[in-house]
């Protein structure tokens, strides 16, 4: 074989410079493009060997890569040969010289004989140089760890590619997939591979399409014996290419629930049953790393799908949550077809929960319906622990109980005060002066000071008689109560009762004297009686002000026998007169053995007020005393607790108190900020092609901000917003705008819009905390037009370069995405609410595009209908106590609004054009009506009916003459048609003009319309085309002078709808002319309003529009 030449393809293109040298230097005139023959594209994941015209050029692509071929000559006969690894020789493509683009199918097999269908794209450029584009119809990616195969539903055997390896594991590289039968069901179905259980039967899922779309399967596996089987859930997320790789659609299998575990932590995992008998099911446990992930599939989907959790390099963590509590933040993140379960660290999230203990005594709870005793907690008094719930599933209820065993339920979710809880609080009948001294001072060698640290009350350890003993919490023989009649009862000698009232009285006893009654100026001893209506003398009691307790007989106080040298354990206690010399007195000179008082067993009233609030994103059980005065603010994001603190064993308790604190430094400088725009403020938007896309206007902005340090307040109001469009030949020339009100409502002083917002103070958290952010608007009036959107979405797309292929990378992007999402700064507010009432829309279309926006139109995947001034009604989006992440708030409001065009939707299409926008003509018949009963005014009648009537007569004419057109004039003449209508004239004599001069125009066209079409298609195709142009003109013969003739009623039904156009369709003027976007050298000049109305003149020169 002879030495091959290369060769090359070359493209010479004209450039738009003068004719003639009217330039001092020499500049270029063409731009000459050197290219190989023939190119060819491997869009495959795997590589592919080609041979060309046998054997005169081969070679091997990798996967996803191009290689030009200069050996070919293209003015022959080109046959190129491909094979793949495991595959052998496919179906030739055969390139004939002179043909244009065209796609075929090309059919190989593979080592066992199963068809795989691959696709290939000719593509003809300029030159003659050839594009060869081979792509495979379906990627499979299997990111589910699993192996599994696939098949064409209906057939009887794998499809082609899949060998006894992928039963034994998972495909690293993407599996080619086509559907080889035409005959059978364009379905796909998978299975498992059968190696991953032995000696089991795996069992094909139920048949599932690849369109786009995400889809759910579970795939089974049946034991040869009694045990259940097993069953793994696939996602399916099936997605079309982009670029060159718009004819692959990728098929993702992915497990449909992934751990990550993005904490510090060794985290176990487990279905909820497997953590009963662990021996049994420790296979069933997995493990992940701190800054791993791992597939979830649950081993039993017959039972609860719950999952338990334990942190392994945590001592003292079991599964079943004994002792001191950990708290492990979990976010779930659907993301395509999986559910990303994302563990993380709490450091900077506060708890769900939180219970304040600011009462005098501790108090125990619990979640509702949770058996468990070992997830009973206990706050100490003037403590605060934060709480998670233990059984998310069983309703958000925590029940409190007080010392003594009463209990009351409360719902977390419901912010209000609760039940009062009630607890005994018995006391100790002390003698004060035993309590003077603490027990360390007590002396090595006993004295007259001794008895004041002895700490004595009143005991009955057997039997009825009351003697003096030492001072023991908790004994029950040394604690009374104080009934309502004012009998001292003894709880030592009562039936224990039960937190509730009891219809049966138990046995009860109170404090009396020996003997049937005192004797004067003798001392009588104290016993334990039954309550006696006729002893009501010596069974009342009270303590004196002068810190005694006496009964109802005057000058008798109790006090111990032998008065000041009976203060000594044992002894009896006595009621009697004072004795004749007293020792030791206390400061009020009462004798120090006469000195009686109550000492409750417990603090606090006995009465504890419970009550749900939230205090930012956590909801606080506060937990407070009837006498006490309550220490939370609702408008502070934390509470500030008394300054006690607990520093026993429960070191989860202590540091609540001081993270509860810090918070009154966050805003610690005071600012004020006033800021008044009385100019306003304007936004110009230029995309990369030097055009002024639109122009917002923000007039007499307001701003008032305030800082201390409990909150920043924001006030903020922009009095009118108007966003124009500053493309030329825009039929609306005001995108958005401040509805119009009527001069008689009071409300159309108020500002466009309304802000007021306030934020709490939040340290060393990831969460910014709102007290409130309410945002009010306007109605607007929002007009899109296609050209507009179109630019903007080029734009866009532009900034984020997204029209580059779509080549497919692996799931760590998507781990990474939803790893940001949970990690991204969380958003609370007490009250989220965003209102705008109304707003009248408008969409329109255009007839024709430039090929770029075209492309762009076809892959957003835009379907729009042309339909004017709907007026649509909306409801406020209102959210309370959201605590969310920006990204997933945004989305909110955006679905909310979605749906409420959507419920919209039959006035929508009620409003278009071809239909002749009955809606409209109903609506303007309303309010000329309306404006007749109110005001009597027969011209707003006769405006409105004739406004309505013309404008639905204009805008069916034009779309029946749109539609005619279409039909007869493609190409180059229904452009100059969407240009000339582009630009509305305002005056009747310009609608006139415009209408016979289309009206001519479609006439002059009818008459060459068979002539044109029948020597265009003649010159394109030969003699099928001069068959194909006759018949097109023959219909454009008729279709045109009637297309014609409809303009002309178009533009006559205009005439008549501006003259009678009611105040509330006029359309407001742009704030300023489109500014002149390149200026010397290329740069983005400054504005200026004599550039722009130049270039207006210009524009206005080339009718391309006559609006300012």
């Amino acid at each position: 074989m002879g030495r091959l030449i290369p060769q090359f393809s070359v493209d010479v293109k004209r450039e738009k410079y003068p004719d003639r040298d009217t330039v001092s230097s020499s500049v270029p005139g063409h731009t000459i493009s050197l290219l190989p023959p023939i190119r060819i594209y491997n869009l495959l994941p795997c590589e592919l060997d080609y041979v060309v015209n046998e054997g005169q050029c081969r070679g091997i692509i990798s996967a996803q890569k191009n290689r030009a071929l200069h050996e070919v000559n293209t003015e022959q006969y080109v046959i190129v040969g491909f094979s793949l690894e495991n595959f052998r020789q496919c179906t030739s493509l055969v390139i004939p010289p002179g043909s244009s683009s065209f796609s075929t199918r090309l059919e190989t097999h593979d080592t066992e004989g199963r068809l795989l269908v691959l696709h290939a794209r000719v593509s003809v450029l300029r030159a003659r140089a050839l594009k060869v584009y081979v792509s495979v119809p379906y990627w499979i990616i299997n990111r589910s760890g699993l192996p599994l195969i696939f098949k064409q539903e209906g057939t009887n055997s794998e499809s082609a590619g899949q060998f006894p390896e992928h039963e034994q594991a998972r495909s690293m590289v993407p599996l080619l997939f086509s559907f080889a039968d035409t005959e059978a069901s364009m379905m796909c179905s998978m299975r498992v591979g059968t190696e991953l259980h032995p000696r089991s039967f795996p069992q094909w899922c139920t048949c599932f399409s690849l369109e786009k779309g995400i889809k759910v399967r579970r795939l089974m596996v049946s034991p040869n014996d009694a045990r259940p089987d097993w069953v793994y859930t696939i996602g399916v997320e099936i997605r079309q290419g982009r670029g060159n790789y718009m004819c692959t659609n990728y098929v993702v299998l992915s497990p449909r629930f992934l751990i990550d575990n993005q904490s510090s932590s060794v985290v176990q995992i487990a279905q909820r049953f497997a953590i009963k008998e662990l021996h049994q099911h420790r296979h069933h446990i997995s493990l992940a790393k701190p800054k791993s992930s791992l597939p979830f599939h649950w081993p039993r989907v017959d039972l609860d799908n719950l999952l338990c959790v334990r942190l392994v390099d945590m001592p003292g963590c079991l599964w079943d949550d004994l002792g001191r509590s950990h708290f492990l933040r979990v976010e779930v993140i659907l993301k395509g077809a999986t559910f990303f379960i994302i563990f993380m660290d709490c450091a900077k999230i506060p708890p769900p929960l939180r219970v304040d203990n600011q009462s005098e005594v501790p108090i125990t709870f619990h979640q509702t319906h949770v058996g468990n005793e070992l997830l009973r907690a206990t706050v100490k008094a003037h403590t605060s622990v934060p709480y998670a719930w233990d059984e998310p599933t069983l309703p958000p209820h925590i029940t409190v109980t007080a010392p003594g065993g009463m209990s009351e339920t409360y719902d977390m979710t419901i912010f209000r005060a609760g039940k009062k809880l009630y607890y005994e609080n018995f006391f100790y009948i002390a003698f004060s002066g035993t309590f003077l001294e603490p027990r360390a001072m007590v002396k090595v060698q006993p004295g007259s000071k001794d008895v004041k640290c002895q700490e004595l009350v009143l005991d009955v350890p057997q039997g009825t008689r009351v003697v003096i003993n030492k001072k023991e919490l908790g004994k029950r023989s040394q604690l009374w109560r104080m009934t309502s009649t004012g009998m001292l009862q003894h709880e030592g000698s009562s039936t224990p009762r039960e937190p509730r009232p009891s219809a049966e009285p138990g046995r009860m006893l109170v404090l009396d004297i020996a003997g049937l009654g005192p004797e004067p100026k003798k001392y009588t001893e104290l016993m334990l009686r039954k309550p006696d209506g006729r002893r009501r003398l010596t069974q009342t009691w009270q303590f004196s002000s002068d810190g005694r307790l006496c009964c109802q007989l005057p000058g008798m106080f109790v006090q111990p026998r032998d008065g000041f040298h009976g203060m000594r354990r044992g002894n009896d206690v006595v009621l009697g007169p004072p004795q004749p010399v007293s020792f030791e007195c206390m400061p009020n000179g009462v004798p120090l053995e006469q000195a009686v008082t109550n000492q409750k067993m417990r603090g606090g009233s006995g009465v504890l007020l419970v009550r749900v609030i939230p205090k930012g994103p956590t909801i606080v059980l506060c937990i407070s005393d009837f006498m006490q005065k309550v220490s939370v603010s609702t408008s502070s994001p934390d509470v500030s607790l008394l300054a006690q603190k607990a520093t026993g064993s429960e070191d989860q308790q202590a540091p609540q108190l001081d993270g509860s604190l810090y918070l009154l430094s966050a805003f610690a400088q005071l600012l004020q900020l006033n800021l008044h725009l009385s100019g306003g403020l304007g936004v110009s938007v230029i995309n990369h092609l030097s055009e002024e896309l639109v122009y917002a206007v923000l007039q007499n902005i307001r701003v008032n901000f305030i800082q201390s340090p409990s909150s920043q307040l924001l006030d903020a109001s922009v009095e009118n917003v108007q966003v124009d469009n500053q493309l030329h030949g825009a039929e609306r020339p005001v995108a958005l705008y401040v509805t119009p009100l009527h001069e008689r409502d009071r409300q159309r002083h108020l500002p466009a819009i309304v802000i007021t917002a306030e934020r709490l103070p939040q340290k060393d958290t990831d969460v910014v905390i709102f007290q409130h952010f309410i945002m009010h608007m306007k109605n607007i009036t929002l007009a899109l037009e296609e050209l507009l959107m179109l630019k903007a979405v080029q734009f866009l797309h532009h900034l984020v370069d997204d029209f580059g292929d779509d080549i497919f990378t692996d799931n760590q992007l998507q781990r990474a995405h939803a790893a940001a999402s949970a990690n991204a700064r969380r958003f609370y507010f007490n009250t989220l609410k965003l209102r705008l009432d109304q707003v009248k829309l408008s969409v329109l279309t255009l007839s024709h595009r430039p090929p770029e926006l075209d492309a762009i139109k076809k892959k957003v995947g835009w379907s729009l209908m042309r339909f004017e001034d709907v007026v649509v009604e909306l409801d406020s989006f209102v959210k309370s106590h959201p605590f969310e992440s920006l990204e997933f708030l945004v989305n909110n409001v955006a679905e909310h609004y979605k749906g409420e065009f959507q419920g919209h939707a039959a006035k929508i299409l009620g409003a278009v054009d071809f239909l002749g926008d009955p809606v409209g003509l109903i609506n303007d018949v309303c309010t000329g009506w309306s404006d007749f009963m109110k005001d009597g005014n027969a011209a707003c009648l006769i405006k409105g009916v004739t406004h309505g009537l013309s404008n639905s007569t204009a805008k069916m004419a034009g779309s029946l003459s749109e539609s005619l057109t279409t039909v007869a004039n493609p190409g180059r003449q229904l452009e100059q048609r969407s240009r000339s209508t582009a630009a509305p004239e305002n005056s009747s004599e310009g609608h006139l003009v415009t209408g016979l001069r289309r009206l001519g125009s479609g006439v002059v066209g009818g008459f060459t319309s068979i002539a044109k079409h029948s020597y265009q298609g003649a010159v394109n195709e030969g003699v099928q085309g001069l068959l194909t142009g006759l018949g097109k003109g023959l219909i454009g013969t008729v279709a045109m002078p009637a297309a014609g003739f409809l303009d002309l009623v178009t533009e006559a039904a205009s005439i008549v709808r501006d003259t009678s156009k009611p105040p509330s369709h006029v359309h407001p003027r742009r704030c300023r002319a489109p500014r002149l976007c390149s200026g010397p050298g290329g740069l983005l000049p400054c504005y200026s309003t004599t550039q722009a109305l130049g270039q207006q003149f210009l524009c206005n020169l080339t009718d391309a529009s006559g609006d300012l």
